[in-house]
């Protein structure tokens, strides 16, 4: 399930969808315990590097992705994203 969410994330050709991916992956990364998801951050770190051969768009997804996960693991609540562009 956690591959086919990352996956999901840079696939879904909608912003809206994606949105609700990111704050799902947010979610089983901050809960899903015992088992913690090692390979989550570097992840979405590679993917919003510039040399990751995602299209900007991707990289972006990555990196709010990446802020939401983080903010959850530090015990903050999940970041609302508000900037979702119409389709």
């Amino acid at each position: 399930m956690r591959t086919a969410l990352t996956a999901a994330l840079f696939q879904d050709p909608s912003n809206r969808v994606a949105t609700q991916i990111m704050l799902l992956l947010t979610n089983v990364a901050r809960f899903d315990a015992p088992r913690p998801w090692d390979t989550l951050i570097p992840s979405l770190a590679g993917a919003a590097s510039p040399t990751s051969g995602l299209p900007p768009a991707g990289r972006q997804r990555a990196l709010k992705a990446l802020k939401s996960v983080l903010a959850a693991l530090q015990g903050e609540r999940a970041p609302v994203v508000a900037d979702v562009e119409e389709e």
